[in-house]
C-alpha cells in the first residue's frame, strides 16, 4: 500500500477515495466510518400540514379521543441514535366553555398510531372562552435503546370538558402546525 498526503482539504473526498480503493485495513476503517457518520438529518412537516381539521371534546380526560394532528417519518433507528423535536399547532375555542387541551409525542410504526414509546409526555392547558386560541408547543429528545425500523415522530392531541356535549369541537388551525425532527 502506497502512502497517502492529505491535501489542503479542497480534494480532500478524492484523497479519501483513493485511500479507499487502495485497499487495506485504513480503507476498511474509512469505509466503516463513513457508513454510520452521515450527519445529522433534518426532517420538517412544513406549515399546513395539519391531518385534523377538529378534536371532538370529550366529557371527561378519559373518554376524550386520541388524535393524530403531525407526523413524520424518520426512517430506521440504531442503538444509540439520537433525535430532538419540536412541534407546534393552534386551537380554537369556539364554545361557550372552557375546554382542556392536551398533547404528547410518540415514537411509533405508523402516521396514524397514538400508540408507541412516548418520547414527550402528555401535558394539557385549558383554552377559556375569553383566550379563544391556543398554542400547544412540545420539544423533546430521544435515545434509542433497541433497533427500530421504519418510525414515525407524532404529535397525539386530545380535548375535554365537564360541559361538553355530543358533537362539540375544538378547532385546528391549518396552516400553523409544523413538526421538526433532528436525528443524528
Amino acid at each position: 500500500m502506497g502512502s497517502f498526503v492529505i491535501s489542503d482539504g479542497a480534494s480532500l473526498e478524492a484523497d479519501i477515495a483513493a485511500m479507499v480503493a487502495a485497499g487495506g485495513p485504513l480503507s476498511d476503517a474509512i469505509t466503516a466510518t463513513t457508513a454510520r457518520s452521515t450527519g445529522p438529518s433534518l426532517y420538517e412537516t412544513g406549515s399546513g400540514t395539519e391531518k385534523a381539521a377538529s378534536l371532538p371534546v370529550a366529557t371527561s380526560t378519559g373518554a376524550s379521543v386520541k388524535t393524530v394532528l403531525l407526523s413524520i417519518p424518520i426512517g430506521d433507528l440504531t442503538v444509540g441514535q439520537r433525535f430532538t423535536f419540536a412541534s407546534e399547532h393552534e386551537l380554537t375555542n369556539d364554545l361557550a366553555f372552557n375546554v382542556m387541551v392536551g398533547a404528547w409525542v410518540t415514537l411509533t410504526n405508523s402516521p396514524t398510531s397514538t400508540a408507541g414509546i412516548k418520547v414527550a409526555e402528555a401535558t394539557a392547558t385549558n383554552i377559556t372562552v375569553n383566550m379563544h386560541h391556543g398554542t400547544v408547543v412540545k420539544v423533546g429528545s430521544y435515545k434509542a435503546t433497541e433497533p427500530l425500523s421504519a418510525r414515525y415522530v407524532n404529535v397525539v392531541a386530545y380535548s375535554a370538558s365537564t360541559a361538553a356535549t355530543a358533537g362539540d369541537t375544538v378547532k385546528v388551525e391549518q396552516g400553523y402546525g409544523r413538526l421538526s425532527v433532528v436525528k443524528f
